[in-house]
This record gives C-alpha cells, sequence and structure tokens, in this order.
C-alpha cells in the first residue's frame, strides 16, 4: 500500500455469497488516478466461513500476482477498506459473456472463436506462468463460465474471478480447509465430480461448454441448484450422445470448428486438446468463420459501465499477518513438555498412546435428478 493513496468507491459490479465486487478508483498523492475493481469480503458469523474467505481472497492476490498476461487483470493491492479485506485489481470495462447471453446475444462464429481463443492463451500462460524460482505454478482457474469471459469495447478478451483458482507448485492459504468440488455445477468436468482432480484439461472442457453456448446452442448441462452433477455427465455413452445433439445444432458453424468443439467436451480428459493447443486451432479457423471478428461486433454493444459518479470515500489500511512468536520463547515449553511426558511414561507403564481413529469415507455425491 503506497502511503496518502486514497479510494473512491462506485457501482457494485457484482455480488456473491462471502463479498461483493465494487467499481472503484485509487488514487496517490503522486500520479494518475488508476480505476480499480475491488473485490470485499463480507462479515461473516462462522469464524470457519470467515477464515475461508480470507484464506481464499489471499490465494487469488498470489495467483494473480504471479500472472502477467494482456487478458488477465493486473493484480493492483490487497488492503482492508473499511475494516473489511479487499482485493483490488484492475478494472475490465466490459460486457461479461454471461450478461450477454442472458440477453439472447449469441456470437457470431468468427467473434465467438476469437474470444475463446484469447481465454485458452490465458489459461495457457497461467499454466506455465513460474514461480519466484522459476518453477511453473501450474495454475488452474476452476471457474470457467460465461460470467467471467469479458470482451471490452476494443473488442479485448478477458478472463476474470480468479477466486477459486488453484496452484499446484505453489503455497496456499486455502490449502485443505475444504474438500470436495468448488466451482459451477453446469461447468464442471466429469472427473473433477469422480475423482476431484483439478487439471488444466477441466478448465478446457468448462471452455468448451462456454463456446458452445457462445455459438448458440443451449447449455449442455442443466442449470440446477442441486450441489451435484448431472446424471448425463457421468455416464460417458450419455454425455456423448448429448453432445452431439448439440453439435447438431449448430449447422451455420463450420464442420471443423464443431470437431474441435467434439474434442474439447471429450468425456475422457486425456481426450481433449490442451489449452495451447486449442488456442492454436482457433485461432486458425477463425479467418474463415461467419461473421465480423471480435472488434468489430464488439464495437456495436452499448457503453458497458454508466459515467462515474461521487462516489464514496472508503478507509484504507494496509493488510498485514500477525508474526510468529520468537522461537526462544516456544522451544524451552517444548523441551519441558517433552521431558514431563517421558517421566510419566516411565512412572505409569499403563499409559498408551490411543488407536487411531479409521478416517471416515467420503460421502457419495449427491446427483441431480433429470429425467433419462
Amino acid at each position: 500500500m503506497v502511503t496518502g493513496a486514497t479510494l473512491t468507491l462506485h457501482e457494485v459490479l457484482g455480488r456473491g455469497t462471502q463479498g461483493v465486487v465494487r467499481r472503484g478508483v485509487l488514487r496517490h498523492a503522486a500520479g494518475p488516478a488508476r480505476a480499480v475493481a475491488v473485490k470485499r469480503l463480507m462479515p461473516a458469523e462462522d469464524a470457519q466461513v470467515a477464515a475461508l474467505a480470507i484464506a481464499r481472497l489471499r490465494d487469488e492476490a498470489a495467483a494473480l500476482a504471479s500472472v502477467s498476461h494482456p487478458s488477465i487483470p493486473d493484480f493492483v493491492d490487497l488492503l482492508v477498506v473499511d475494516d473489511a479485506l479487499a482485493l483490488l485489481t484492475r478494472f475490465i470495462d466490459g460486457h461479461d459473456l454471461g450478461a450477454l447471453l442472458d440477453r439472447g446475444l449469441a456470437l457470431p462464429p468468427r467473434a465467438g472463436l476469437e474470444l475463446v481463443a484469447g481465454v485458452a492463451d490465458a489459461l495457457d500462460a497461467a499454466w506455465n506462468a513460474p514461480d519466484a524460482d522459476g518453477i511453473p505454478l501450474h495454475l488452474v482457474h476452476r471457474d470457467i463460465k460465461p460470467a467471467n469471459l469479458r470482451v471490452d469495447p476494443a473488442g479485448h478478451p478477458w478472463l476474470v474471478d480468479f477466486g477459486l483458482a488453484r496452484a499446484e507448485g505453489a503455497a496456499r492459504h486455502a490449502g485443505t480447509v475444504v474438500a470436495g468440488v468448488v466451482g459451477t455445477p453446469g461447468y464442471v468436468a466429469p472427473e473433477r465430480w469422480l475423482h476431484h482432480e483439478a487439471s488444466p484439461a477441466a478448465d478446457v472442457f468448462a471452455l468448451g461448454l462456454v463456446l458452445l453456448e457462445a455459438l448458440g446452442a443451449p447449455p449442455a448441462l442443466p442449470v440446477s441448484a442441486t450441489p451435484g452433477p448431472s446424471p448425463i455427465l457421468l455416464d460417458p455413452a450419455r454425455w456423448r450422445a448429448r453432445v452431439q445433439e448439440r453439435l447438431a445444432e449448430l449447422d451455420d458453424v463450420d464442420a471443423e470448428v464443431r470437431a474441435l468443439l467434439g474434442e474439447a467436451l471429450a468425456w475422457s480428459p486425456g481426450d481433449r486438446p490442451g489449452a495451447g493447443a486449442l488456442r492454436d486451432r482457433l485461432r486458425a479457423l477463425a479467418p474463415a468463420a461467419d461473421g465480423p471478428d471480435l472488434r468489430a461486433w464488439a464495437s456495436g454493444l452499448p457503453a458497458p459501465s454508466p459515467p462515474l459518479g461521487t462516489g464514496e470515500a472508503a478507509v484504507l489500511q494496509p493488510f498485514g499477518v500477525r508474526p510468529p512468536p520468537p522461537r526462544r520463547r516456544v522451544i524451552p515449553w517444548i523441551v519441558a513438555a517433552v521431558a514431563l511426558f517421558s517421566v510419566l511414561a516411565w512412572r505409569v507403564p499403563a499409559l498408551q498412546t490411543e488407536p487411531t481413529a479409521p478416517v471416515p469415507t467420503e460421502p457419495p455425491i449427491p446427483v441431480q435428478t433429470e429425467p433419462p
């Protein structure tokens, strides 16, 4: 945090169960003002829920600070804003694909291919981005869906919301706090439900589902509030049949594009192209696809954001972590405890360690009810 910085909060951009995102303007004593998106955590009564939300926001900040890509918003700062932890990132003045599709605005084939190719490039960069030691982070997004893809007025694609991202090669604050599947059920790959595997192939699968909808097909999976997979997705044969049904509805889309979509939506992760390969093939197919390119199409959309009003001044504080107590104060207590335990064990032969309780088995995955 730069001393003397001020933050003005403007309209709400989105809300979630644990926080709210607002548009903001960050000003420093020296230098120009900067438009930012402010993801601020909301108060939580449950201490575990609050701790998990803070851990995930810190992980998101670390992920964004580690990756530099033209389609991933820049990390700005992690601050305490009005007594709550907040992540500041570059504000993307654009339309999210989910809102456009909700309004019935499917993309022309060429624009859709270019949008998804840009996001695939971002996923490839996130996977291969090096950490401070030059080792690939192996970062996966885990929440690819239409609402997390944006296009700005210049026709540039963006991938946002790394709140559920996971870096295989980095220490995590949220680590093992929660087991199971995170993400949006209608865009989660089958192997994540069955084996809890978060891999680049799962992100490619979700991106294939997004492209399918962006080109005008209905969602391949039902929209349901049930926190579990569709039975269609867990059956390879039924899933392949569903994919073919959806691809058949894209009769105005080139056969090569439909074939590539079929590969991206393969039930087995090993049969899907990597994010980099998907990007290359989409870019090769885009020039021959029908319709305007992404830039021309985006120029015809209405202005994405309203003019700035007066806003509200926020109170800023740096975010810090309390340092651990000095080791010299801890070690004598440990030594004393070990010595006392040794004496008790010698004087009381019956004192033994309790047998380890069996590890409980994982509960079955709740499956959505859906007609065959």
